[in-house]
């Protein structure tokens, strides 16, 4: 009887024993298979990031190249070819952001594309004044790093509204998303410059500021034709 109960403790301790390796293994797999994952992540916004710099850089030699005759058609298309591509890569990476926890890399890759972005709408100013033109620049400022769950609902609701007014006026405006909260000089320049004094604000033409929840009609009619 002895005999039977010592081999019925060692056949459950050899289960357990195997259940226990196998959910250390479950559990490496499942680590490695999300730093897979996140590494693939980064090195798509990676890419992304060095795409739009090589682009961004192409920009400003344009811009400089002011001083002889270049055509500024050509110019001002380039530039809302530009402004429409970061768009569209933003949202991309709000994506990657929303689809798990933000780790340190995604957020430095962050404020990198809200440094260009920065660097993107001095150069569409410095167009709009050397050419004459009459698009529109909309940069949305909202608050990056942890926003209350009040304040991302109400900042989803700004970036829904943008969204569809993009997709009304397409190339009559530039929109670009820039965090309002980053500790860096040239986004401080701007919240000063242009007394932003609340996230989220949208800020049309430096001039008109939004900072109540309006409808895309609405904010359509502040920008103008």
């Amino acid at each position: 009887m002895v005999g039977e109960q010592d081999k019925m403790f060692k056949s459950q301790k050899y289960v357990f024993l195997n259940a226990l390796i196998l959910t250390v293994f479950i559990f490496a797999v499942g680590v490695a298979i999300g730093y897979w994952f996140e590494s693939l992540r980064v090195d798509k916004v990676n890419i992304l990031y060095l795409n739009a710099e090589l682009s961004m850089l192409d920009m400003r030699v344009v811009s400089d190249l002011f001083a002889g005759n270049v055509n500024c058609e050509n110019a001002i298309k380039e530039n809302i070819n530009f402004g429409d591509k970061i768009y569209s890569e933003a949202r991309m990476l709000e994506r990657y952001e929303n689809a798990q926890r933000l780790s340190e890399i995604l957020k430095i890759q962050h404020y990198k594309y809200d440094l260009l972005r920065v660097m993107f709408f001095r150069n569409s100013i410095t167009i709009k004044e050397r050419c004459n033109e009459s698009f529109h620049t909309v940069v949305y400022l909202y608050q990056y790093n942890e926003p209350s769950l009040e304040l991302k609902n109400r900042q989803a609701v700004f970036s829904n509204m943008l969204l569809r007014v993009k997709e009304k006026r397409g190339s009559n405006i530039v929109l670009i998303p820039i965090a309002g909260d980053l500790n860096f000089s040239s986004v401080s320049l701007i919240i000063r410059e242009y007394n932003i004094t609340k996230l989220p604000t949208i800020l049309i033409d430096e001039k008109t500021k939004i900072t109540e929840i309006m409808t895309a009609e609405e904010v359509n009619s502040l920008i103008g034709q």
